[in-house]
């Protein structure tokens, strides 16, 4: 299920697409943590000392909220691990789909528009 996950002063982070066994757990506990890739880091100074790892920073805490409008309800999601929440795999919204799709035609076409202009 795809969900805004907002910071606690309402902005929106990201949206993400969370697994069915972690929506039901949000539902049921309130909160989940979820783990982040952590990315790949070159030194430049090979002498330098490595920096002590933290793994907390690794790990995005994720809240939910029930927001009840009329008949429905639905959860809002929330973190203070912004950061972090960024390394999350972020999904579109399915309104926002075909404009991506749009958009990776257009520039297929034109790559390959280039290749064959480059052969000549």
């Amino acid at each position: 299920m795809r969900a805004v996950l907002y910071t606690h002063d309402m902005e929106p982070i990201t949206v993400i697409e969370l697994e069915p066994w972690a929506w039901e757990f949000l539902r049921e506990q309130g909160q989940v943590r979820l783990a982040v890739y952590r990315p790949a880091c070159v030194r430049h100074d090979p002498d330098e000392t490595p920096q002590p790892f933290d793994m907390s920073q690794w790990i995005v805490r994720i809240t939910a909220e029930v927001l009840v409008r009329g008949q429905h309800s639905s959860l809002m999601l929330f973190t203070n691990d912004e950061e972090a929440a960024l390394l999350l795999k972020s999904v579109f919204l399915p309104g926002q789909h075909r404009e991506v799709q749009d958009r990776e035609k257009s520039a297929f076409a034109q790559g390959f528009l280039h290749a064959l202009n480059n052969l000549r």
